[in-house]
């Protein structure tokens, strides 16, 4: 990254007034590019988190519903979950569901 910033601000022409700012300020300038960079990672990130989250809680709901609702095999709680057969297992075990 911090060569990308290097390269941009090197090819700036020289009329840009603020080109002798930025040359002057080199390290802030990095500084700003890098945080703003990194801030916009961190946030998708935590977007993306924050849906995962949401469809295990859904997944997890469902298979539950599912499991004290009976008579179905792990194998089809998993795929209409869309948890794995370990986690229905586990999750069955933990609400104290018997499996089949």
């Amino acid at each position: 990254m911090d060569a990308a910033v290097d390269a941009v601000l090197d090819e700036m022409p020289e009329e840009f007034v603020i080109r002798t700012f930025l040359l002057e300020n080199r390290a802030e300038v990095k500084s700003m590019f890098l945080t703003e960079y990194n801030e916009e990672k961190v946030m998708e990130k935590e977007r993306q988190e924050g849906r995962r989250e949401g469809r295990d809680e859904r997944s997890i709901e469902v298979a539950t519903a599912l499991l004290k609702e009976g008579g179905m095999s792990v194998a089809f709680i998993a795929r209409i979950s869309k948890l794995s057969e370990d986690a229905v297992r586990r999750l069955a075990k933990s609400h104290g569901v018997a499996l089949f």
